[in-house]
């Protein structure tokens, strides 16, 4: 794939210059062409529009501060009464990613030639989802647009500002458990060699100084295969479980794991009912709402059981009713389901869940943490104490020959 600078006229003859990436610059002509547009100039490289990204700080790809950014800022303008049109060639100024840029861009294009919001930026699945799609596809029929972009901020907001806080509580497991496995691997590719090559000739040693010393030496005659093999089995580990069938075993595997199944469990009902809650405001309908909610889940055990209870909800029945017959969720969510059924006010309840359970994820982390701190120190100690104690047996072993001598 090669990126292309072109200049082209529209069908009212405005001049329009931008960039796309494509296979060949014949296949990018033929794109241009099929929606109305003439092609007066077009070059391998990046130029014009692109010289205006190398001014400012870019990253290549689209993380959920660049998608909040941009839609927040896109309901702003057009609840200010700036067009469409208007407020996306002025976001392409200011966008940070890469890809977003080239996305908008694009876009623009479209939007030029009279194609709708929602089918321009169909044709950028890898940055915009489904649930982009639907709600803008809504609030373009229903002239609130600026509406459900301001409720998709909030959502992705909500849902960045939750990851933030999981990945600062384990930053410093993580840190503690990669120095832990650094130390222990210099301990015993280095240190208990020289321990090896000083108790040669000794004579028979305690059975904890030989297996340490044994495996010391696997270790360091076969990294290399070590290496290797690891690499073997994780990259087939993955393969396997991007197949339907791995990847199910896997969800149900994480569910099971004491308490990180809690949290996963927790996660996944936060994302099913934000989601769902936020697209009902939205007014997408409530099947359609559920058929995206559902997939916020990422779990396929419970995507397949919620599958069961939205055919439910397609034979009329409420949601509530087959969701607890299910028991994928504790009774608490089912219950308050049912209340915001019953008060016509479910959107309000959903996000009432989602908040509850935001900090119960919150608190089962920070619980996590706090009971997994010291877990690992005492695990760590004991391990780096075994290999010292093992190193010194044998001087221990002939300070007390020598004393009984």
């Amino acid at each position: 794939m090669s990126i292309f600078t072109y200049s082209v006229r529209d069908q009212i003859g405005q001049l329009i210059k931008g960039s796309s990436e494509a296979k060949t610059k014949e296949e990018l002509i033929r794109s241009l062409q099929v929606k109305g547009l003439t092609v007066i100039s077009m070059a391998e490289g990046l130029k014009g529009t692109k010289r205006a990204k190398t001014r400012r700080k870019v990253h290549k790809k689209v993380n959920l501060d660049d998608l909040t950014l941009f839609a927040r800022q896109l309901a702003v303008l057009l609840e200010s009464g700036v067009t469409i049109l208007r407020a996306i060639t002025v976001l392409t100024q200011q966008i940070e990613s890469e890809l977003l840029l080239e996305a908008c861009e694009k876009v623009e294009i479209d939007l030029k030639t009279g194609v709708s919001l929602r089918d321009a930026i169909a044709e950028h699945p890898k940055v915009f989802s489904q649930m982009w799609l639907d709600l803008i596809e809504t609030g373009e029929a229903t002239g609130q647009l600026a509406f459900v972009l301001r409720e998709l901020a909030d959502y992705l907001e909500e849902m960045r500002a939750l990851r933030k806080k999981i990945i600062s509580a384990l930053i410093y497991p993580a840190v503690l458990i990669v120095v832990s496995v650094f130390a222990i691997f210099i301990f015993m590719y280095k240190v208990i060699p020289i321990f090896s090559g000083i108790y040669k000739g000794l004579g028979e040693m305690p059975a904890l100084t030989r297996a340490v010393i044994g495996f010391s030496d696997f270790l360091t005659n076969h990294i290399l295969k070590v290496i290797i093999l690891a690499a073997i089995l994780g990259f087939a580990l993955r393969k396997y479980v991007k197949t339907q069938n791995g990847r199910k075993q896997f969800d149900r595997f994480k569910l099971k794991i004491p308490i990180v199944g809690d949290i996963i469990q927790s996660v996944a009902i936060e994302r099913f009912a934000r989601s769902l809650g936020m697209l009902l405001k939205g007014g997408i309908s409530i099947i359609h709402a559920l058929d995206i909610a559902i997939k916020s889940t990422a779990n396929r055990v419970m995507e397949e059981s919620l599958e069961k209870v939205k055919i439910s909800v397609m034979e009329g029945k409420p949601i509530s009713v087959p969701l607890a017959q299910m028991g994928i969720f504790p009774p608490l969510v089912s219950q308050m389901i049912a209340v915001g059924e019953e008060s016509g006010k479910l959107a309000q309840l959903l996000d009432e869940v989602s908040k509850f359970y935001a900090e119960d994820i919150s608190t089962k982390v920070s619980r996590l943490v706090t009971l997994f701190e010291p877990a690992l120190l005492v695990i760590m100690g004991l391990a780096i104490g075994t290999l010292v104690v093992a190193m010194y047996m044998p001087i221990f072993k002939m300070a007390t020959s020598f004393g009984g001598g």
